[in-house]
């Protein structure tokens, strides 16, 4: 055997034995918001909410009511069944969502309003639609839920009208009917 074609034999068998887990098992993690310490960037809000829905961000978060979140208005308006309004997150092309650490608060305070955390995989967490209130709360600074994505396209938190006859928005005053914020995001992408 020649001298060069042992070196392409042993070039060879380098390459076979070198493993590629390391390219099937790629990831890395995008941030927001106190996981960033400074403000999101990566998550996103519906262009034009409407008249029902305000969305707002605050990031870094001070308080329970900032970092980005969405809230019904406090007029006493009523809003179609399936209105919603989203913050998301979407898996970059070629991409998929493994992992989400998050950190916030969500509730509901009339009939027929659904506040959640989903994917395109379904429903993560959340609270509603029933006929009292519900609120869950993350205290500022408390450890963040982590929820598996199982390879989701997109993740969102906000809410939705599941009532039949629709939903009220807000008491007229200074109340509205549903909101969520979060103010801690940490998003595992998985990229092959």
């Amino acid at each position: 055997m020649s001298r060069s074609a042992a070196a392409l034999s042993l070039l060879a068998a380098m390459f076979v034995a070198v493993p590629v887990a390391s390219a099937a098992n790629g990831t890395y993690t995008v941030v927001a918001c106190d996981a960033a310490s400074g403000p999101n960037r990566s998550w996103f809000a519906p262009p034009d909410s409407g008249s029902l829905f305000l969305s707002r961000q605050r990031c870094p978060a001070l308080g329970e009511y900032d970092g980005f979140g969405m809230r019904s208005t406090t007029l006493p308006l009523k809003a179609p069944q399936l209105a919603g309004s989203w913050w998301r997150f979407d898996a970059p092309a070629g991409t998929s969502l493994a992992a989400l650490e998050w950190a916030g608060r969500y509730s509901t305070g009339a009939a027929g309003w659904a506040a959640r955390i989903e994917s395109s995989k379904g429903t993560l967490a959340g609270c509603g639609p029933s006929t009292r209130a519900c609120e869950r709360k993350w205290p500022h600074g408390a450890r963040p839920v982590r929820h598996e994505l199982r390879d989701a396209g997109w993740v969102r938190v906000g809410a939705l009208c599941l009532g039949a006859t629709g939903c009220r928005t807000g008491d007229g005053r200074t109340t509205p009917f549903v909101d969520a914020s979060t103010w801690y995001a940490r998003v595992t992408v998985r990229d092959p």
